[in-house]
């Protein structure tokens, strides 16, 4: 009699530990997906900076192009400008040639 007692509490010991052992394999599991979550969250968040870098990364080389473009804009002005006195400069002296040649021949005649 007492040997079938000792033996139902062994057994009953032997199916808490199985339980208990379940369940800290269920607990060190659901740890494992928890950590993989958390790495797969940081993951996430810096595909999420390395996005942001680009689209800044992008404007900073949009906006490095709109000054370059500014550049060649008032390139363009100051060549134009430059262009226009040039032109000024030329009928200045042809002006001047005119008016010479006009005083040579009233010289002359």
């Amino acid at each position: 009699m007492e040997v079938t007692i000792v033996i139902l509490v062994t057994v009953i010991i032997m199916v808490m530990v199985g339980i208990i052992l379940v369940m800290a394999i269920i607990m060190v599991m659901v740890g494992i997906i928890l950590v993989m979550a958390i790495i797969m969250a940081t993951v996430g968040i810096i595909l999420v900076m390395a996005i942001i870098m680009a689209t800044v990364g992008i404007i900073l080389v949009m906006a490095i192009i709109m000054v370059m473009a500014d550049i060649i804009l008032v390139m363009a002005i100051t060549m134009v400008m430059v262009g226009i006195i040039l032109v000024m400069a030329i009928i200045m002296v042809t002006a001047g040639i005119i008016l010479g040649m006009t005083a040579s021949n009233v010289k002359l005649s």
